[in-house]
């Protein structure tokens, strides 16, 4: 006799997994009784087989067969929940083992035994939320008729592709609801709206694992709301999404405040006097000053306002390259400084 686990599907956090047993009589005569034993890794359960008159055990089951015939091969399929994440990880190892038996007088009792060991594979998702404006807003030129554009981004960085994703938006109180428009998105999108909660669900999105340097794995949302009336100089307004990859846990974006302001800032450089690229950054960003200015300093913020990189040139210049390539993907803010103290800051994007 003969026993072996095929399996089936590999093993996701929150859903369920199939292995098959085959069990075979390689002999030339019939094997009037035996017995199968599975047993299942502690970290899953059996939801379901489908061979009745199986027994239960505290790990698995076993199930008494009758008058297997020569060369005759039979099934058990075993259906085996996964439990969610973090009682689970990405990587961890699924093991699971059959025997048949009796043994005794058997030809070959090395193959009575079997086991299967399945990586659990599965979605992950980095992932930003930012407002097309910036974190300041000149109060005196935002009116009634304009809006705030949001756009929540999120990437597959896992081991398996993503089967569902859904985001949620509980908006601010000071975002009028009813306003809402969507502009674009990466995939097809059922979106849900009740009350200030947004839903939006990508079902069967089997959005792949991401590749470097291309769109593959990733995806979008932008959409446009207003403000309530009443806004005033000092309000801020703070955005946060949660992203759902399958049964994982939420990921929760950076909260994106947005803040009405009297001015935008002083002895600021004017946008045509400071340039830089690329832009999004792969590993290296030029910045370049105009008019006869000098790079003084040069600092890189995460969204947040948490400082990542800060660097001083050994020798002035009026265009410098710094090293980013130690920064992870995401958005961030770019301060620079120049020999007269000005000083502009720029959002960009580290991919």
């Amino acid at each position: 006799m003969a026993v072996n686990i095929i399996p089936l599907n590999a093993p996701r956090p929150g859903f369920t997994y199939q292995e098959r047993i085959v069990y075979t009589n390689y002999g030339n005569q019939t094997i009037a009784s035996g017995t199968v034993t599975f047993s299942n890794d502690a970290l899953v359960t059996i939801t379901a087989n489908s061979q009745a008159g199986t027994t239960a055990t505290a790990n698995g089951f076993t199930y008494n067969f009758t008058n297997l015939l020569p060369f005759e091969t039979r099934t058990i399929t075993v259906t085996m929940q996964v439990p969610n994440i973090p009682t689970v990880t990405l990587g961890n190892l699924l093991t699971s083992t059959a025997s048949i038996a009796p043994i005794t007088g058997d030809v070959v009792p090395a193959n009575n035994t079997s086991t299967c060991s399945q990586i659990i594979i599965g979605s992950y998702d980095p992932n930003d939320k930012m407002e097309s404006h910036g974190e300041r807003i000149l109060h005196s030129s935002f009116t009634a008729n304009d809006y705030l554009y949001y756009t929540i981004r999120f990437e597959n960085t896992g081991t398996a592709s993503a089967i569902n994703v859904r985001i949620n938006d509980v908006l601010d109180s000071r975002l009028d609801e009813n306003t809402i428009r969507m502009i674009s998105a990466s995939h097809n999108y059922i979106m849900d709206r009740v009350d200030n909660n947004l839903t939006w669900r990508f079902d069967n999105i089997q959005l792949p694992v991401s590749v470097a340097d291309t769109n593959i794995g990733k995806g979008y949302i932008t959409f446009q709301i207003k403000p309530r009336a009443g806004y005033a100089v000092g309000d801020i307004i703070p955005n946060t999404a949660s992203i759902y990859f399958d049964f994982n846990p939420p990921i929760i974006t950076n909260t994106f405040n947005t803040e009405f302001v009297a001015q935008l800032g002083i002895n600021d450089f004017e946008n045509g006097d400071f340039v830089f690229y690329p832009n999004p950054v792969a590993d290296r960003v030029t910045i370049s000053v105009k008019n006869n200015g000098l790079v003084a300093s040069i600092a890189v913020y995460d969204i947040l306002g948490k400082l990542i990189v800060s660097e001083k040139p050994t020798s002035a210049a009026s265009t410098q390259t710094i090293d980013l390539s130690s920064v992870s993907k995401g958005v961030y803010l770019l301060e620079v400084t120049s020999d007269s103290n000005l000083k502009v800051v720029k959002k960009f994007v580290k991919k």
